[in-house]
């Protein structure tokens, strides 16, 4: 369900109508007559803007025979919004540009913000979103800075659709969340239940149903109130989806029937034609075949009337999946050979895997097995072209807001340069003014002797004053560079993680992915005429393959969260001996591997007060490292003791050790020590520098002692349980 776009700029309301100012016009002059055709403009701007930018040109013109600064700005601003409605994009996008040179000559913030809102509106609807976010937020320092908390409201709400259409879900929340809190201050209309409904819908797009829930719930009593039957269908329509997906089937049902209720009065079906395939879908996981068959071909009729070809091809899969349940498999098949049909028209890939998927179960359900295997394959291929897709488009982001971040960056260095600039200009100024009171001082002394002792005590006086304000401005020079040092050590660490960053993706993510397309290779062309020890041996080389690959994506996602501020902390108390306990059962695998010993000496009861699921990517983390440099047959234990209100955990190895002079550097992002294992096992240095910033954020210290030759003690402080 799409979500709705709530960009608002011009008021549509005047207390006066159109025909009667237009009455007034011949009997106005001056700024009385330049106000008048403002409020005709802008009375005509939502509903005939055509009319709007007639009137509003004919005010320019008075303006400019006038020579009125300001209210040429104001034409031209009507002007760029009445050619936005009108979609001549080129024309809107000057004219806006030229109010806004003239608001910015008349110190003009309000009708300043509405213009830069205008441009922002314009750029989101020709797709180029990156001015869009540029101009709205230029609108949204404004509106903080006169306190307008509906300019305020309005403009993070506009920002969040913006992210919802470049399909970043959790920036929209975050900008939706915050228009939210504004809109709690003012009287609660459309634009704060529609916000609702779409805070609640961004949430079910990211499956956080519980979230989506409590927004949509929130809304609920305001959509019932303002007894708009649209708004209420598309709610009733969405609670239904979230129940479903918490499994609340019969809940789903009932709120599924109010919007069926509702939408069949509806001129324009297509919320109704999506009911009746909800409907089915409850109906389909009750076993109540013959119904969700009536529902999915209601669906269909509808859907098929407005060419929905995403709508067909994802109830065409429902409705072959409930025809297989009933026993017709020869009509289940037809369905899926249409939903495969538009789907490769279309270039659907999430219905195409629903729709493979469906034919696996036809197929096996009939005994044919070639057939089964054949989809089965082209599902997993499917499945891993989509998720390939959506992992470097996360890298994408990642590196969109590195260089976002960076730019941030620069623009405060500049800032600061401009500071100092302004400082030093004020220190020159005030030297300036120092040496003409000491000549007026000179001069005074031989013109009038007999006044010199009261001249010269006024003149110390003033000397002192002059000098302790050149002090201050000394001081804040000093505070500036300190600043700008500052700044340049931040914008060197944000390279030395972009660094880091490519050389993870260029390289480490690079080598097991080319291992397992290798290993996968051969044993397709030669399964046949492989025997089952070689086979064997191959398929364990892509397992380490898939596991070193699943290890490198869960550090580097976990930490590109850290870097990018998204991750949140939630600390607890929780008995520290299961979570080491469950990392040595998972980690045993490639402990026995090798012939490693693993044990625990954390007893039941150890108790710390923590973000459970960071501490145990630490410990998993630290295992892992020890695993990979502790030759066959060692040892690793796990201990802990305590230090006042902390607890310290020791992961201990009898390994290889590392060197005095790469200690140092362990936890650094841009010095990262990377070693191989003692069997050539591959890492990135990630894991130790996402302990480091996983153990400082739930307020504690990591350290490492090392004899080389001999092994390594990992150990790390946090607080003890309350």
């Amino acid at each position: 369900m799409p979500l709705v776009v709530l960009i608002l700029t011009f008021d549509s309301v005047l207390s006066q109508k159109a025909d009667s100012l237009i009455r007034l016009l011949p009997e106005t002059e001056g700024v009385q007559k330049l106000q008048t055709y403002s409020d005709i403009a802008i009375n005509f701007l939502l509903t005939k803007p055509d009319k709007a930018a007639v009137y509003a040109q004919q005010g320019l013109e008075e303006a400019s025979r006038v020579d009125n600064t300001y209210y040429k700005g104001t034409f031209l601003g009507i002007l760029g919004y009445a050619n936005y409605m009108l979609s001549n994009v080129d024309d809107a996008i000057g004219f806006t540009k030229r109010s806004i040179q003239y608001f910015k000559e008349t110190d003009s913030l309000i009708p300043l913000s509405k213009a830069y809102a205008t441009l922002g509106s314009i750029f989101h609807k020709t797709g180029n979103y990156d001015d869009a976010l540029t101009y709205m937020n230029l609108a949204l320092s404004i509106h903080e800075k006169q306190h307008n908390e509906r300019g305020k409201a309005l403009t993070n709400l506009n920002i969040g659709v913006v992210y919802q259409s470049k399909d970043q879900p959790d920036q929209a929340i975050n900008y939706f969340i915050k228009a939210l809190t504004y809109f709690d201050s003012l009287p609660h209309n459309r634009n704060y239940y529609l916000l609702l409904m779409n805070t609640g819908m961004l949430y079910k797009q990211i499956d956080e149903y519980q979230k989506s829930l409590v927004y949509l719930l929130k809304s609920l009593p305001l959509v019932e109130a303002s007894n708009n039957q649209r708004d209420m269908a598309t709610c009733y329509m969405n609670l239904g989806i979230t129940y479903k997906n918490l499994d609340s089937l019969d809940k789903a049902r009932a709120f599924y029937g109010k919007a069926d209720t509702i939408s069949r009065g509806f001129t324009n079906q297509t919320i109704y034609g999506k009911i009746q395939n909800n409907l089915g879908v409850i109906e389909l996981q009750k076993n109540n075949f013959q119904k969700a068959i009536k529902y999915f071909n209601q669906s269909l009729v509808v859907k098929k009337r407005y060419n929905d070809s995403m709508g067909l091809a994802v109830t065409y899969n429902y409705l072959a999946d409930a025809y297989n349940k009933t026993g017709n498999k020869k009509l289940a098949l037809e369905l899926l050979g249409k939903a495969e049909a538009i789907n490769k028209a279309k270039e659907f890939k999430k219905p195409m895997v629903e729709t493979y998927k469906n034919y696996v179960d036809v197929y096996q359900s009939m005994g044919d097995y070639d057939n089964a295997f054949r989809y089965q394959t082209k599902e997993y291929e499917l499945k891993h072209e989509i998720f390939n897709s959506e992992k470097f488009n996360q890298i994408a982001e990642l590196e969109t807001k590195y260089q976002t971040s960076k730019k941030e960056q620069e623009i405060q260095i500049l800032n600061q340069q401009n500071d100092i600039k302004d400082l030093k200009l004020k220190k020159e100024q005030y030297t300036k003014v120092i040496l003409a009171v000491v000549v007026i001082f000179l001069i005074l002394i031989s013109i009038v002797g007999y006044s010199r002792f009261v001249i010269k005590k006024r003149a110390n006086r003033l000397l002192k004053k002059q000098k302790k304000q050149l002090d201050d401005y000394n001081e804040e020079l000093n505070t500036a560079n300190e600043n700008l040092l500052t700044l340049n050590n931040n914008l060197e660490e944000l390279n030395h993680t972009k660094d880091k960053f490519f050389s993870i993706i260029s390289h480490d993510l690079k080598n097991p992915l080319g291992v397992l397309y290798a290993t996968t290779d051969v044993l397709t062309r030669h399964f046949e005429s492989f025997s089952k020890e070689k086979t064997k041996t191959y398929l364990e080389n892509m397992n380490r393959s898939s596991r070193h690959l699943k290890n490198l994506l869960d550090n580097l996602l976990e930490w590109s969260q850290v870097q990018t501020g998204r991750l949140s902390i939630v600390k607890e108390p929780f008995d520290l001996h299961g979570v080491v306990a469950n990392t040595l059962l998972v980690a045993s695998n490639s402990a026995s591997t090798k012939e490693i010993n693993l044990q625990s000496g954390v007893k039941s009861g150890t108790f710390v007060y923590a973000d459970k699921d960071m501490i145990a990517t630490v410990v998993r983390n630290m295992v892992s490292n020890a695993i990979k440099f502790t030759p066959r047959g060692g040892t690793i234990k796990i201990n802990v003791t305590e230090e006042e209100n902390r607890i310290v955990v020791h992961v201990s190895d009898s390994g290889v050790g590392i060197p005095p002079n790469k200690m140092a550097g362990l936890f650094k992002i841009n010095t990262t020590y990377k070693q191989p294992g003692t069997e050539n096992e591959q890492g990135t240095g990630l894991g130790l520098i996402l302990c480091k910033e996983f153990v400082e954020k739930n307020e504690g210290t990591i350290r490492v002692n090392s004899i080389l030759g001999k092994g390594s003690t990992f150990s790390f402080s946090i607080p003890k349980g309350r």
